[in-house]
């Protein structure tokens, strides 16, 4: 018909909110478009490691993991982006151990 098609999502029949499995596209569609071109300028990736009950698990490689700015990318930044895209989402859990950081593009105290 020519008319753009508008997808709606799938959401819980009781809470109106979206699967996990949904979550998980629209993050990882996030990530790929905007989030992980923005950080890996600095070396550094966000990987999304599960979603469980509408909490995101990310972890932080590259120049990312050990950065002393990557509590503020993650919190100011990724975090403030997957809110404006999927507003039920509990909470993210940054499971990356930093101390294991190589090649942080800022080291903790720099």
């Amino acid at each position: 018909s020519g008319i753009p098609a508008i997808l709606t999502s799938p959401r819980n029949i009781h809470t109106g909110e979206r699967a996990d499995a949904e979550i998980r596209t629209l993050v990882q569609d996030l990530l790929d478009r905007e989030v992980n071109p923005a950080v890996g300028a600095h070396g550094g990736k966000i990987v999304l490691s599960k979603v469980a009950d509408r909490h995101l698990y990310i972890e932080m490689t590259g120049g990312c993991q050990g950065c002393a700015s990557s509590q503020l990318t993650l919190r100011q930044g990724f975090e403030r982006m997957v809110r404006r895209v999927v507003p039920e989402v509990v909470e993210i859990v940054d499971v990356t151990d930093h101390a294991r950081g190589q090649m942080p593009y800022y080291r903790p105290g720099s």
